[in-house]
């Protein structure tokens, strides 16, 4: 069996990075991080589903 992880990237055009700062760093920084976390977390134990990112959540 073989896992896939598919990381999201946020919406948030360039140009729009000054004025939605902390849009940012919810789309990107909060979301990827749970991500990484659940990876490495995924590597001590073996076939256990961890919850989803609340980005990814709201998209279910």
């Amino acid at each position: 069996m073989n896992n896939v992880t598919v990381l999201y990237q946020g919406s948030t055009s360039p140009e729009q990075i000054g004025s939605q700062a902390g849009e940012v760093k919810r789309g990107c920084w909060d979301n990827n991080k749970q991500i990484l976390n659940n990876i490495e977390k995924s590597f001590k134990k073996l076939n256990t589903l961890f919850d989803p990112s609340e980005q990814i959540a709201s998209m279910l």
